[in-house]
């Protein structure tokens, strides 16, 4: 049930015309979705039997030094995680799939498209995580060097 649990949610609203008699075409209908989750968790996804880092590293760090250390801060920094992270609800129920056209025929004009964030289109993810931020903190000699 809506509010309880987890889920992706579609309310259909039906407009007919109650003046009497069957007119053709006398219904309206209109499609919305949405996304409902009270906890959104995102964890690292200990079930690839990944390493004990998962599958998260910094690739431009320096070979020699077991890959611990980025030595030219003058070179882009690239953070390597795929398959690091999980957002399972989301990821498990399919949640930023596409969404099937509804049984009964709404006209696209109404049918929720791609006109919200939770539109019929997927999202774009990788394992129910939409959005990923970095912050870098580098340290050189007695210059400090903070991006985020």
């Amino acid at each position: 049930m809506a509010g309880e649990d987890p889920g992706v949610f579609s309310v259909v609203m039906t407009i007919e015309d109650a003046s009497g008699g069957n007119e053709a075409g006398n219904i309206e209908r209109t499609r919305r979705f949405y996304l409902y989750d009270a906890d959104s968790t995102i964890t690292v996804d200990d079930s690839a039997g990944l390493a004990e880092n998962g599958d998260m590293w910094i690739s431009t760090t320096v070979a020699d030094t077991d890959f611990l250390w980025q030595t030219n801060l003058d070179q882009l920094i690239t953070v390597e995680y795929m398959d690091h992270f999980i957002q399972h609800t989301h990821h498990n129920g399919k949640f930023l799939n596409a969404i099937a056209e509804f049984f009964v025929p709404v006209p696209q004009a109404n049918d929720d498209v791609d006109t919200t964030e939770r539109s019929r289109q997927p999202i774009v993810n990788q394992k129910g995580v939409v959005t990923f931020e970095t912050f870098v903190h580098a340290m050189c000699g007695e210059n400090r060097v903070t991006e985020s």
